[in-house]
């Protein structure tokens, strides 16, 4: 009994131990990294703005952010799972009106890198998100 025990414990563990996470948001990640591979994405070090950030969801790991005109696409180190549960952190910045990839956070989340991308990337690195492209501000209006 313990024999069989044994061998059930160990074909479960093995088991579990090679299933992804979860292969959508896997195959979002990649296909967002392939594209920007591809397409020769400008990175900037940093984004300067005057007045409020919004952005559009990708995926966890991907954003894209409105400052003013431009565009960037904002990776982020990790997933980030703090912008879903409405527990937002204060963001770490180094300066007032400049975002700094490596070292600032955004909505609570330490930023990777971003990329300078036009209308028409953006449009498709929304499409390629598979998501609807919410879009977030950071000031929202109360109701009366």
């Amino acid at each position: 009994m313990t024999r069989v025990s044994l061998l059930f414990a160990v074909a479960l563990v093995t088991g579990c131990a090679g299933t992804p996470k979860d292969e959508s948001v896997l195959e979002h990640n990649d296909t967002i990294d392939d594209y920007i591979k591809v397409a020769q994405l400008e990175e900037v070090d940093s984004i300067r703005y005057y007045g409020q950030l919004d952005h559009k969801v990708i995926s966890k790991k991907y954003i894209i952010i409105n400052a003013g005109n431009d565009s960037y696409l904002v990776t982020y180190i990790s997933n980030c799972y703090r912008r879903d549960d409405h527990t937002l952190k204060p963001d770490i910045r180094y300066e007032s009106s400049v975002l700094w990839a490596r070292s600032d956070t955004y909505r609570g989340c330490r930023i990777q890198s971003m990329h300078a991308i036009d209308q028409g990337q953006k449009q498709e690195l929304l499409t390629l998100g598979g998501e609807s492209g919410e879009q977030i501000n950071q000031m929202k209006e109360v109701p009366q």
